[in-house]
């Protein structure tokens, strides 16, 4: 599914400086590592417009943490208040402090 969700990002990106696509790994105090599969922005300014990440399925709650965990800890490093999980058929919307997440189902994403 992410190889899907990288080819729909490729081929939407307009401009190669505005639409950079790269992941994202972090570290942060306490030896946490984060990682956030997708960074849409430019990597020349050190803008990020968009953060996704892409979970075939979150039920196991470990999973679902990993995977919010990297997104709120990359929001939060690049100054984002919003990001997307990509799953296979789940759908939510999660406020948190820093912002919105937003789970949506592959099919709906590669739709829209």
């Amino acid at each position: 599914m992410e190889t899907a969700v990288f080819a729909k990002l490729r081929r939407s990106l307009t401009t190669p400086r505005q639409g950079a696509l790269s992941r994202l790994l972090l570290t942060e105090a306490g030896s946490a590592r984060h990682e956030v599969d997708f960074v849409l922005g430019d990597p020349l300014m050190g803008v990020a417009h968009q953060l996704i990440q892409v979970s075939c399925d979150m039920q196991n709650e470990k999973t679902r943490g990993r995977e919010i965990s990297g997104l709120v800890a990359g929001m939060r490093h690049l100054g984002l208040d919003e990001g997307w999980i990509v799953t296979t058929n789940e759908e939510d919307e999660l406020k948190l402090e820093g912002g919105v997440i937003h789970i949506v189902p592959a099919w709906k994403w590669l739709l829209d």
